[in-house]
């Protein structure tokens, strides 16, 4: 778990702890106080490491590189649902940055829909402790929350889902394929049982 507190302009403080018994305790690792020393940096460029990123050799396991195929600028094609069970089409931006010196990616998926602008933010990693994939995932709606997702790789699939207490149910379908390009399905369920897809989207990269 992470909690951020006593954020300000000027500094952050970051707490992670972890838990053996589903939630229930919590055991601190350990605490990060930042303090701004320089000017707000500008983002790096697609396909550049993002902030915090050194020599990539922090987190080692073969797993940690299998979101760093998200690394990097796309250009997509979504079809949403909307409220009213209806499909439109867009065309979209995903750009994806390596962080925590190779524990973490960070991706930001934008797109307009019928005049409206949507945002994505997703924080994917491979979370040791419980053995699986993780997606913590934002939108730019302000009635929604962070999903944090987690599951596991079947070939150039990653599967991830809200744990059974959360309702609805959100679940992500990454799919990689061989010529580098790859396609995120975003579904919904009620009760966990029936799902219905909400998004569908392909992404290729746009740098040359």
């Amino acid at each position: 778990r992470y909690t951020f507190s006593d954020a300000a302009p000027d500094r952050l403080r970051w707490d992670d702890a972890y838990s053996k018994d589903g939630g229930h305790s919590w055991h601190g690792s350990w605490i990060m106080e930042f303090t701004r020393s320089a000017a707000l940096p500008a983002w790096p460029a697609p396909g550049d490491p993002g902030h915090t990123y050194y020599t990539g050799a922090r987190c080692d396991m073969a797993q940690f590189r299998e979101f760093e195929r998200l690394a990097g600028a796309f250009r997509g094609t979504l079809r949403v649902r909307t409220a009213d069970g209806a499909e439109r089409e867009a065309t979209g931006d995903l750009v994806g940055y390596k962080v925590l010196d190779g524990c973490a990616v960070l991706t930001f998926l934008k797109y307009q829909l019928d005049g409206e602008s949507h945002q994505d933010f997703s924080f994917l990693t491979y979370n040791t402790y419980a053995s699986a994939f993780e997606d913590d995932h934002l939108d730019n709606r302000r009635d929604t929350r962070v999903h944090m997702m987690y599951g596991q790789q079947a070939g150039n699939e990653i599967v991830l889902v809200t744990g059974p207490d959360v309702l609805p149910a959100r679940r992500h379908r990454w799919n990689f394929s061989d010529d580098g390009s790859v396609n995120l399905t975003a579904e919904e369920s009620a009760d966990g049982s029936e799902w219905v897809t909400r998004l569908t989207s392909e992404w290729k990269s746009s740098q040359r």
